[in-house]
């Protein structure tokens, strides 16, 4: 296994009481809203976004903030108030706050490798600014990491296999090329895994008595397995439909995410004359959704053993995209791929291990061309972010 990035996950703990800074501020602002009213209107948020099919064209901070000011029945203006009251009191509170036990010198070196790409998230639901200021206050930096996942650029729970899905997604890497590091204390180590990711779990200050989860390790033990990279290969799962399921649903994530930051004026760019636009990008997945990936799943459990021809090569950029607005033909792909989804989690484990001759692949199984199409999702997800880092603002 080649290592290529590391995913550190900072301590969900602000080092302030987060949701009283919450409260304070709704009450502050809006009177009316009471802190019950604002706790359950709080906890149905975090539902939504914790639901495997929520809408993942969608970041987090959108759906957070949409239903607490639907819940609470407030104004934008109100709202708008609120969340800037919060957040400047978030941050003051984290200049106060003493960093947990930062990482072995070792550790700090590797993540700052230049062959290694690097991301970094803590609590979903916080904004970029908090993220930084807590890598400031645990002695890291807080400029130079290849993705920073927050709430308005990520669309997934920490316990959501998906997140960890979106995040390599948004890196260029396979699972099985990247290492997740973090407190080995809740949900997180066991839902890399099944991301497909390494994952290496911190112990925390305090050892219980009789550990329940795999071997408690340290800081200094990552460094030395860092060094010994053949050892990653005991702490990731081999493929399985788990793994293709969240890659399906992270990819997408990874996708909207992407194109929130895409420009009016980008949409139809060529910054290389021989290639697409982003909009030519998201027809062609469209496309092979449609054409392609699902129908070709179908058939497999419908004959047996069928024989699968590869598609012929798409249209280059010379051909007209598919729709003028891209954004709207992103949606359109969505869709195509929640009827993917849909039809996947209805298979019996006996339909994934199914098996069909692939034109080019030879022998293969409903699970590994499963696999190939969320890695198709990851080949173009990788040109539109070049692409979009080529166009002129």
């Amino acid at each position: 296994m080649t290592l290529k990035a590391i995913i550190l996950q900072l301590d969900g703990a602000l080092g302030c009481r987060s949701h009283s800074v919450l409260e304070t501020a709704f009450q502050r602002k809006a009177p009316a809203s009471t802190a019950a009213r604002i706790r359950e209107a709080g906890s149905i948020a975090r539902t939504k976004i914790a639901d495997p099919k929520r809408n993942p064209a969608q970041s987090n901070q959108e759906l957070w903030w949409l239903t607490l000011k639907r819940e609470l029945q407030l104004t934008q203006p109100v709202l708008d108030e609120i969340i800037n009251e919060y957040h400047d009191r978030v941050l003051l509170q984290l200049e106060d706050t003493v960093p947990r036990a930062l990482p072995a010198a070792e550790v700090r070196s590797w993540l700052q490798d230049p062959s290694l790409k690097c991301a970094v998230f803590a609590d979903v639901l916080q904004p970029e600014a908090v993220i930084r200021q807590q890598l400031c206050r645990a002695g890291l930096w807080a400029e130079g990491w290849d993705f920073i996942a927050h709430s308005a650029n990520v669309h997934f729970d920490s316990c959501s296999p998906a997140l960890y899905a979106e995040i390599i997604a948004r890196l260029g890497v396979e699972a099985d090329e990247a290492l997740y590091i973090g407190e080995n204390d809740g949900c997180a180590v066991a839902v890399a895994q099944v991301a497909g990711l390494h994952a290496f779990g911190i112990a925390p200050g305090v050892l219980p008595a009789q550990p329940t989860r795999p071997p408690w390790k340290s800081w200094s033990d990552l460094a030395t397995m860092l060094v010994q990279r053949d050892e990653f290969n005991e702490l990731a799962l081999t493929l399985n439909r788990k793994q293709v399921m969240a890659e399906l649903r992270g990819n997408l994530g990874a996708l909207f995410g992407l194109l929130a930051e895409v420009s009016a004026e980008q949409w139809h760019q060529h910054p290389w004359e021989e290639e697409w636009s982003i909009t030519q990008i998201l027809c062609h997945l469209w496309d092979r959704e449609q054409t392609e990936h699902l129908p070709r799943l179908r058939c497999i459990t419908e004959e047996e053993e069928p024989f699968i021809v590869a598609p012929p090569p798409p249209p280059g950029p010379e051909v007209a995209p598919c729709h003028s607005d891209g954004r709207q033909v992103a949606l359109h792909f969505q869709s195509a791929r929640r009827e993917t989804l849909c039809f996947l989690e209805g298979l019996a484990e006996a339909e994934w291990q199914k098996s069909a001759r692939h034109s080019i692949f030879g022998p293969t199984t409903l699970l590994e061309l499963a696999h190939f199409t969320a890695q198709h999702d990851r080949l173009h997800l990788n040109q539109l972010c070049q692409t979009l880092g080529e166009c002129d603002s």
